[in-house]
């Protein structure tokens, strides 16, 4: 995550090319990659300057759109709905390695809150271990798992007041 620094598509694209050199020089393809968003790669503001205090004023598809993007030419597919990745791979010393990549840059709003950073949707989740076959008891995996994310995990109910949100956690509460 954090490809970019505001979410511009010029900074996709310098982050598609410089991902292509670097698998280039590695000799890789992106079978060997797994990306998830970081909070700079979700463009919430629709102002083209950056403004650390700058309110929400985008909704969550138009926010992703340049990230969806660069994504979809880097895998030449598009990504799942809540952007987040599961890859199973098979290490040269037969340990099989399963990688689930979660997106924890999702916006969610209740009655006292607005979380973002830290926060990951609920069917993120069920989304890659149902495609890992995690809950299908007939494949029994005795692989290595590994969550990837790109924040510190946080409880966001009641926690961060919507003037809070751009100082991160850990802010008194009024």
């Amino acid at each position: 995550g954090d490809f970019t620094f505001i979410g511009e598509v010029a900074e996709f694209d310098e982050a598609l090319a410089s991902l292509r050199l670097l698998l280039g020089i590695l000799n890789l393809s992106t079978d060997h990659l797994v990306v998830i968003p970081g909070n700079h790669d979700i463009r919430w503001t629709s102002t083209a300057d950056y403004h650390e205090n700058a309110e929400v004023t985008q909704a969550p598809e138009e926010a992703r759109k340049n990230y969806v993007d660069f994504y979809s030419k880097l895998f030449r597919h598009p990504p799942s709905q809540h952007l987040a990745m599961g890859r199973r791979y098979l290490l040269p010393s037969g340990i099989a390695l399963e990688i689930c990549a979660l997106n924890s840059s999702s916006l969610e709003t209740g009655k006292h809150f607005l979380a973002g950073v830290g926060r990951i949707n609920e069917g993120a989740f069920e989304d890659v271990a149902n495609k890992l076959r995690w809950k299908d008891k007939r494949v029994g995996s005795m692989a290595l798992r590994i969550l990837m994310v790109h924040h510190h995990l946080a409880l966001t109910e009641d926690l961060e007041p919507a003037s809070g949100y751009p100082k991160g956690f850990g802010l008194a509460l009024d």
